[in-house]
């Protein structure tokens, strides 16, 4: 039997309760909650981008916009457009096994699902091929992790996203729950739904996994490449002394993670850059963590980290030298 006791890492010295990981439950601490519920709909609002480096200022999709229309000519008349939509279209599962001398032997072989960047209002019909990806896997996960990007838009509605979404979770089997954080397209209204589905979303928050009396962590960081809060690096400085398992939508606070003894980091936003060059060279990876956690498996000193290139796409359709993903990891014990 698996328990995991929820803590508001913002503030240890409140008390935490014992909860089950098979159903969607309240967050305890509801006035913590709803302190960062509040300054994220204030960004929200405001269209304001906040990061770990101090930056904040109003963000702008014009330029964007207009290079996006650019880039679709291109593509259509060099004939490359549907090759691009079936790349993207085209969902991969991809096995990950990951080796740590700290991981606790009860948990030697533990599994994690991890999905981003679904964005399932922008392409009809991707959940289909994110499900037959996770059809693919053998046996129970025994967790599953969403890092964000749910939807196409930063200020449109979410309910159309709900349905294909539940296309999703009926393929979802696990021991232990599922469990997600915001993205920089997802807003904070989105919570009430996801937790009456079933996914609990974790805003800078910290769960614990218990076997054989043997615990292991894993911390749900809200958005850090638009909605930096205090609370985001409160989160991991509070957490407890175990091993610990970093979840965020992007590869931002990657140093501040493994500075407070993070073992593994999982993150997306750059969508592997999407588009790009021959040997999947990223042109643009819109993160500011470093084109080295740009995509795929990457370490920084005692800390594995993995930057899913996502299961959807933004802005166009389509994909070259970059496959969409979802991501199985295996943990494994280290023996000498």
């Amino acid at each position: 039997m698996t328990k995991a006791m929820d803590t508001m890492t913002s503030n240890p010295s409140e008390p935490t309760s014992s909860l089950s990981t098979e159903h969607a439950v309240t967050t305890p601490l509801p006035t913590r909650r709803m302190l960062w519920a509040t300054k994220r709909a204030a960004l929200e609002a405001l269209s304001a981008k906040s990061q770990p480096a101090g930056s904040s200022f109003r963000r702008r999709w014009e330029l964007f916009e207009q290079l996006t229309i650019l880039a679709g000519v291109f593509l259509r008349v060099f004939g490359l457009f549907g090759r691009g939509k079936r790349n993207a279209q085209d969902v991969k599962l991809k096995e990950v096994t990951l080796e740590f001398p700290d991981l606790p032997e009860a948990f030697d072989g533990y599994r994690i699902l991890h999905l981003t960047d679904l964005h399932l209002d922008f392409t009809p019909g991707i959940e289909h091929s994110i499900a037959s990806a996770i059809k693919k896997i053998h046996g129970k996960v025994d967790l599953a992790i969403f890092t964000g990007d749910f939807r196409e838009k930063v200020y449109n509605g979410h309910r159309q996203i709900l349905a294909p979404l539940k296309v999703i979770l009926d393929e979802i089997h696990t021991n232990d729950g599922c469990y997600a954080t915001l993205g920089n397209h997802d807003t904070v209204n989105m919570v009430p739904d996801f937790q009456n589905m079933g996914i609990r979303i974790l805003a800078n928050e910290t769960v614990e996994v218990e076997r054989q009396k043997q615990k292991i962590a894993f911390t749900g960081v809200d958005d850090v490449h638009y909605y930096y809060t205090e609370y985001a690096l409160e989160a991991l400085e509070t957490s407890p002394s175990l091993f610990k398992v970093a979840f965020v939508h992007s590869a931002e606070m990657y140093a501040m993670a493994e500075a407070n003894n993070y073992r593994l980091y999982l993150a997306g936003h750059t969508h592997g850059g999407q588009i790009c060059l021959p040997g999947g060279y990223p042109v643009f990876t819109h993160h500011t963590a470093g084109r080295a956690r740009a995509r795929g498996l990457w370490r920084h000193k005692e800390m594995y980290g993995y930057t899913s290139c996502g299961a959807g796409t933004i802005a166009l359709p389509v994909r070259y030298f970059s496959e969409s993903e979802v991501t199985v990891f295996t943990l494994k014990t280290k023996r000498p």
